[in-house]
């Protein structure tokens, strides 16, 4: 079993006090304990260099964007949450799977009810 970081354990309380669910903070630690492991030094000592070699490495990763997201934002919540520097993260952006468009119907399509238009 690893031994969870100074940082690592206010991360988690942090996620707690900000009502995270459940879910997403077992996700968030997850992420977190593995970037501490990549990094391989303490989470506040780690460099924007050091963010963004993890970043490369995960978006070169066979993942969703969505779960790409939850590394990210778990990255951000850490440095601008729990570890105050939020100028190392300041760059990472959290893109969105794009909403399907919307169905419109014309005026044809639409079934006449006996309203008038």
């Amino acid at each position: 079993m690893h031994a969870a970081s100074v940082s690592l354990c206010r991360f988690d309380g942090d996620l707690r006090t900000a009502n995270r669910t459940t879910g997403t903070i077992q996700q968030y630690v997850a992420s977190i304990r593995r970037f501490e492991e990549f990094a391989g030094m303490e989470l506040g000592e780690v460099g924007q260099e050091m963010i963004r070699r993890w970043v490369d490495r995960l978006q070169l990763q066979p993942i969703s964007r969505s779960r790409l997201g939850c590394h990210f934002a778990a990255l951000k919540f850490l440095y601008g949450r729990t570890l105050g520097q939020p100028e190392k993260v300041a760059w990472i952006t959290i893109t969105k799977d794009k909403a399907p468009m919307p169905v419109i119907l014309s005026q044809i399509e639409i079934p006449h009810r006996g309203y008038p238009c």
